[in-house]
């Protein structure tokens, strides 16, 4: 119970977080800033705890978009939770969002690939 609570509130702190960013409606302020790309390239690794144990992640960043997310490490229940995790990431990447739905029967699971997809957005965002 302590875990769902802990995920919970990482979960609304970095939906708070990026919530609260302005945008800049100085017109070459946008432009410079979609030249620079919003995220930083390359591949962000991120470890977070899930139902079964912890789950290490790939996520890896093109300058503007996420282009693909893979679980490097696991120990969720086969054909349950690493299904899931397959499924949420896929949703992640077609949104550009980690709004996305979790697995019913796996949400614990999804709810963890979605954490660490947001601390790997954070970093590639730094």
């Amino acid at each position: 119970m302590k875990k769902i609570i802990s995920l919970l509130i990482v979960l609304l702190v970095t939906l708070s977080l990026v919530g609260c960013g302005g945008s800049d409606s100085s017109s070459g302020s946008s432009e410079a800033k979609g030249a620079e790309g919003k995220y930083t390239a390359g591949t962000v690794s991120q470890t977070v705890a899930a139902h079964n144990g912890d789950i290490t992640v790939d996520v890896t960043f093109s300058d503007d978009a996420i282009t693909e997310i893979v679980v490097i490490a696991s120990e969720e229940t086969e054909g349950l939770g690493d299904t899931a995790m397959e499924e949420v990431a896929a949703a992640i990447i077609e949104a550009q969002s980690t709004e996305v739905d979790t697995v019913a029967g796996a949400t614990v699971s999804s709810e963890a690939l979605i954490e660490a997809v947001n601390a790997a957005i954070a970093e590639a965002t730094k």
